[in-house]
């Protein structure tokens, strides 16, 4: 926490109460020495600062307010006379007097609603208002409360309770146990538990840790880590012999794995021994074990210390993990000492040091004072450990944050961005040409972006003047496409237009300490590597004032280069997306082979057909599958020889996806079959009557519709023989009907049909962009986030087979990955 900020801004922020909260009865006189564990005496003497906020609940009155704040004092009050020791004061003889001096609350008005503060403070660890005003962070031994208390009260009605507990007589554990036990008391459940004190014996004095000086370059962000990755990561670590992973294994791992190598790129290349300090709740390891409602420090640390780089991969990491945790197991004494002892060695010895804890499993989301669960809960973080990750559940549930505090060059060394301009036509657009109707199609599709991005190996010279004359030639040549493709400078309008202002395209460049080889390396098993895509992109609601496209240059280390394209649906499908690629990289390479686009009038619309973009699944998982060209032959041959006449490889592959994806959620309904459909969607440009050239802009794409009603109906060939006369329906098309389109496939979703979406990226060229510099080595289609039933193909980059990303519910994912038959001709990437 950073003290010096707190009541900077006296317009938002007034503390208008300061009082002392003593126990509601005297600490009986036998009880008034309280001494410290062999652990509570080497603890920092820093506070464990957590802050709860809590919306208002429909009464925003200042009299509620009143009555929450002296229903707070009162609970806090009688919760004292359970936790006495919390109310008395640390002396320097290694023991808390009980003396019943209290512990202080602080009473503050901030002048702003808390939903505008969570939103401004989304993406900053603290919100330093919160928390109490003058809290030291060390030097209080002798007269300090062990326990600061502060409520503060929002416009709206909404209030935040900062809870910060001295780490002397406290782990984690007591403060969730405390808090609960508040909250029960106040809300007049009577479902409280009290604490359990478990007597220690007495100390000549308290081991006095000073916090050691707080690194200047000190940089913490949050990281959050949704389930289904999480899933996906356990996963990776089963299958390569690690047995039963937890999360908090695979997650410690992982950040551990990237903390080292972040500083290895930050000095130079060079690995440094390395320790990481896991701290354990001993209560359920002890002999026997202790209740959870065990009053102080009950944490050892365990050790993973890593001296080569080879110990340094994730599943050594695991293994080590694994292997600490279970050599605390059975402990019968707990030893402060032994524990200070072997954590100074590593000091001693020039490691590197990492510390890592877990508020997961503490319920601190479930904590009701009677006005209901905490919309937020916000750890700061105690400030002595500059190499540090905590982990706490989501508000949601749907995963993990972990916040991680790492040197501020160690955090910042693998990625940053450095430009972000907007490029325009090189030509203004004719005043005639300013309004660009969109079509019946256009209007239909959901406002998301086409994300696809194109790695360029280097081709020998990785020099700074080559890194500035790539630049300067994508932007010309951007600028000049831009003038022929003038609705993607546009913006688009409620009115069921572009307004074609040439307002122009975003533009970012970044670099990426890394090189392409081993970033693709990294990423081979990963199906979008984010790091590469724009940043602040959003997927929906930007149908006034945002670009059309955004457009990011990340230079890595060896010269090599990353372009990433990002189209919205609304102006371009796939096939509009390839030929103005196409394109662009014909002006680039000055090849004079740029076929420009084709425009088809459309008639004026009221108003754009708002496609919202349904809620994300939350367990959503994408996994690579790869077809190779003599598996598809295997596959076509098969089918052949079954009476299907001419099956193309599109149609056996939508086929076997769609049959193993109905059969694992079958499998995961307990053997229930429901409805399904498919949609596949069709390039109709080639359909339509008379034809229309591939350059034709805008979206032409169709779907058809493979309905399966019946386990019978599920099989390759009927599914095969479906597609296949799906097709045929959409030859020779002379109107494309957008809203006939959309009332097909409502119809489906009205019935409860489980809705499954493919589309294919074959045929488009897109290996074949070359800018001047070479073909790309790697293409990768990140996927619109709409459909959590999806399929995606892509060619493979030497041309050898079809890749597909298969996005299915995340327990439909575990029947569908091990599939005999899928496996038969795919392999899982």
């Amino acid at each position: 926490m950073t003290k010096k900020d707190f009541g900077a801004d006296t317009r938002q922020h007034h503390v208008f109460s300061r009082e002392t909260i003593k126990p509601s009865s005297p600490t009986p006189s036998h009880l008034k020495r309280y001494n410290l564990s062999s652990l509570d005496r080497i603890m920092f003497p820093n506070y464990i600062p957590i802050v709860f906020f809590f919306p208002n609940n429909g009464d925003d009155s200042l009299a509620k307010n009143g009555v929450k704040s002296s229903q707070l004092k009162h609970s806090l009050s009688k919760t004292l006379a359970q936790y006495y020791p919390f109310a008395g004061r640390l002396t320097s003889g290694g023991y808390v007097d009980c003396n019943d001096e209290g512990v202080e609350f602080q009473e503050a008005r901030i002048e702003s609603k808390l939903s505008e503060i969570l939103e401004k403070h989304k993406d900053v660890v603290v919100p330093d208002l919160v928390f109490p005003l003058g809290l030291e962070q060390d030097g209080f031994y002798h007269d300090s409360s062990l326990m600061v208390i502060k409520l503060s009260h929002f416009d709206c009605g909404g209030i935040a309770i900062a809870v910060c507990l001295s780490h002397k007589v406290a782990d984690a554990c007591t403060f969730s146990t405390f808090m609960a036990y508040w909250a029960s008391v106040t809300r007049q459940s009577g479902e409280q538990v009290s604490p359990h004190f478990i007597s220690s014996p007495s100390n000549d004095q308290i081991t006095k840790r000073e916090i050691p000086p707080r690194t200047k370059n000190f940089v913490t962000r949050k990281f959050v880590f949704h389930n289904s990755k999480i899933t996906h990561l356990k996963t990776m670590a089963s299958s390569s012999g690690i047995q039963n992973p937890t999360r908090f294994e695979v997650l410690v791992a992982l950040l551990y794995k990237c903390a080292m190598t972040a500083t290895k790129s930050s000095s130079s290349g060079t690995f440094s021994p390395s320790v990481l300090f896991c701290a354990v709740n001993m209560r359920s390891n002890m002999v026997p074990p202790l209740p959870k409602t065990s009053v102080g420090n009950f944490v050892l640390p365990f050790s993973v210390p890593t001296t080569t780089e080879n110990g340094s991969n994730l599943n050594s990491l695991i293994d080590q993990i694994k292997k600490g945790k279970m050599q605390l197991k059975g402990a019968e004494v707990l030893h402060g000492d032994e524990a200070i002892s072997t954590m100074s060695k590593f000091g001693e010895n020039n490691y590197k040091v990492y510390f890592c804890s877990s508020l997961c499993n503490l319920d601190l989301y479930k904590v009701d004072f009677g006005w209901g669960k905490p919309a937020r809960v916000v750890f700061a973080g105690p400030d002595q450990f500059s190499s540090s990750i905590y982990f706490m559940e989501t508000p949601s549930g749907d995963g993990i944050e972990a916040l991680v505090s790492l040197d501020e060059q160690d955090m910042v060394t693998r990625y940053h961005v450095f430009s972000r301009e907007t490029i325009k036509p090189s030509i203004p657009t004719p005043s005639h040409l300013k309004r660009y109707n969109l079509s019946s199609l256009d209007c239909i599709m959901f406002p998301n972006y086409m994300p696809i991005v194109f790695f360029f190996p280097n081709d020998g010279d990785d020099s700074q003047t080559k890194n500035e004359k790539q630049l300067s030639q994508l932007k010309h040549s951007l600028s000049k496409t831009l003038a022929q493709y003038y609705p993607f400078a546009g913006r688009l309008t409620s009115g069921g237009c572009v307004n074609c202002n040439d307002d122009g395209v975003e533009f970012q460049e970044a670099r990426i300490q890394s090189k392409l080889s081993e970033f693709l390396e990294k990423h081979k098993d990963v199906v979008v590597p984010d790091l590469v895509f724009p940043l602040g992109l959003e997927q929906d609601g930007f149908y006034h004032d945002s670009s059309l496209m955004v457009v990011k240059l990340s230079h890595f280390d060896c010269g090599g280069i990353a372009i990433a394209v990002c189209l919205s649906h609304k102006v371009a499908d796939a096939c509009t997306f390839s030929t103005f690629m196409a394109y662009w990289a014909s002006v680039t390479r000055q090849s004079g082979e740029q076929v420009s686009p084709h425009f088809i009038s459309s008639p004026s619309n009221d108003q754009i057909t708002k496609q919202e973009i349904p809620p994300r699944t939350r367990n959503f998982v994408t996994r690579r599958f790869v077809f190779h060209n003599s598996k598809i032959t295997h596959l076509k041959t098969m089918v052949s020889s079954s009476g299907i006449q001419n099956p193309t490889r599109f149609e056996v592959l939508v086929a076997l996806l769609y049959k193993c994806a109905m059969t694992a959620a079958k499998s995961s309904s307990s053997g229930s079959s429901s409805p399904s459909v498919l949609f596949c969607a069709v390039n109709m440009r080639s359909k339509m009557v008379p034809p229309l050239p591939k350059t034709s802009l805008g979206n032409f794409v169709l779907p058809l519709s493979v309905p399966t009603t019946t386990e019978n109906g599920s099989n390759l060939n009927s599914l095969i023989d479906q597609i296949k006369k799906g097709k045929m329906q959409l030859d020779g098309a002379e109107v494309l009907d957008g809203d006939e389109a959309i009332s097909t496939m409502s119809k489906f979703g009205e019935n409860n049909y489980k809705v499954y979406f493919c589309s294919s990226l074959c045929n488009f060229d897109l290996y074949k962009v070359d800018f001047g510099w070479g073909k790309p080595a790697r293409v990768v289609f990140a996927g619109p986030d709409q459909f959590s039933s999806s399929i995606y193909f892509m060619e493979t980059p030497s041309g050898n087979g079809i890749e597909a990303l298969v996005s299915l519910d995340e327990q439909d994912m575990v029947t569908f990955e091990l599939d005999k038959e899928l496996l038969a001709f795919a392999s899982l990437h």
